[in-house]
């Protein structure tokens, strides 16, 4: 659907997926070998975000002193177009009851009084359900 094959590690074997932890390594040691205590995670976020951003914009002399921001710039109107987010949801009809509440695995779910006796629309993600009438959330 995105356009790139997969293929799958173990868990907490590092030393079969080697480019990614050599990337990993690689980032914490030039970002947060300067600093690596933080108020909150936001913070933290923000300090990896602009450091990343000053290593990105970085000249490298190995690659005609272009910096991994212009290579990208150069990159981009040859990449092919994002495609819409893929939806992962079981989707389900389900009338409203007396109550004013749809079931769902057995679970009871209150919906507004104004949908008594209609059908909805449930999309049921892993962590959420949203709930449609006549394509209204």
């Amino acid at each position: 659907y995105y356009g790139f094959k997969y293929r799958f590690c173990n868990a907490r074997r590092g030393n079969e997926k080697g480019h990614v932890e050599r990337s990993v390594e690689y980032v914490r040691r030039k970002v947060f070998s300067k600093k690596d205590s933080f108020e909150t995670l936001e913070d933290a976020n923000k300090y990896l975000e602009e450091e990343l951003r000053k290593l990105n914009s970085k000249p490298q002399k190995y690659n005609e002193n272009k910096s991994a921001k212009e290579f990208l710039e150069e990159e981009l109107p040859h990449l092919i177009k994002l495609v819409p987010s893929y939806d992962i949801s079981r989707v389900v009809e389900l009338r409203v009851n007396k109550y004013s509440v749809i079931n769902i695995e057995e679970n009871k779910y209150s919906v507004p009084d104004s949908l008594v006796g209609k059908f909805v629309t449930a999309k049921i993600y892993p962590n959420n359900i949203l709930v449609y009438h006549e394509n209204k959330l």
